[in-house]
């Protein structure tokens, strides 16, 4: 029965007796080695049972740091309402920087990821993550920044990336008063549930494209009542 199951086991057409005799040996040399160390004295073995008990508590003290430090253990309600924070602030910000876009017919296109992951989008684009902030804002989309032609990309309520390239909408009975930007928003609300914000540099206008419709002139608090609404309204439980 033993050479049957070995046999199957290694599944070799040349397998003999010599091979068991050879696995008999070590296993033999195995159990020895085994008793040996079972029957260590006493004190050699609370030594080594008191070191690996050690070696265990650090290990998950270690190992819970580092999974507390990423909010590992961090219960659902707790994030979404840290969440929730970050991006209440987040588009108020982002709000009393379009003003200051708008006033100096800054062109600006932001789009808000929601439950459509932008991964690719922002993989065209130059990785920022930080906290958004008038400043920051008005530097990437200052017309002589390398990113100001691209998209910025606010991933939960950070600024994700910069200089992003959307597709742009194949929709061509859009007024041609909208340029590029107001395309390449209408494109990416098309194929994404994104929420995309766009500043004219012509007209300082401030337009919002969301399911393929581009809706224009928004005021900064119809603006900030929008976006909170659209970003915000599953915890608010709408």
């Amino acid at each position: 029965l033993c050479y049957t199951y070995t046999k199957t086991f290694f599944n070799n057409n040349n397998f003999t007796l010599c091979n068991i005799f050879a696995i008999n040996k070590n296993i033999n040399r195995f159990a020895c080695n085994f008793i040996k160390f079972y029957n260590c004295s006493r004190s050699k073995f609370k030594y080594i049972f008191y070191r690996f008990c050690c070696s265990a508590k650090f290990y998950c003290y270690f190992m819970w740091s580092i999974l507390n430090k990423f909010n590992i253990f961090q219960s659902s309600p707790e994030k979404d309402s840290e969440l929730m924070a970050v991006w209440s602030s987040s588009i108020s910000t982002i709000a009393h920087a379009c003003e200051h876009l708008s006033k100096t017919k800054t062109g600006a296109l932001i789009v808000f990821e929601r439950e459509t992951k932008l991964g690719e989008i922002i993989k065209t684009g130059t990785v920022v993550d930080a906290q958004p902030s008038d400043e920051l804002i008005g530097n990437l989309f200052f017309v002589n920044s390398p990113l100001h032609d691209g998209a910025m990309i606010i991933r939960d309520g950070r600024i994700c990336a910069s200089g992003c390239f959307l597709p742009l909408s194949q929709n061509y009975t859009i007024s041609k008063e909208m340029g590029t930007r107001h395309r390449a928003a209408l494109g990416m609300s098309e194929n994404s549930d994104a929420v995309v914000v766009v500043v004219s540099e012509e007209t300082g206008t401030i337009s919002i494209a969301q399911g393929g419709v581009i809706e224009r002139n928004f005021t900064i608090p119809q603006l900030e009542k929008r976006l909170y609404h659209e970003i915000l309204r599953k915890d608010e439980g709408e």
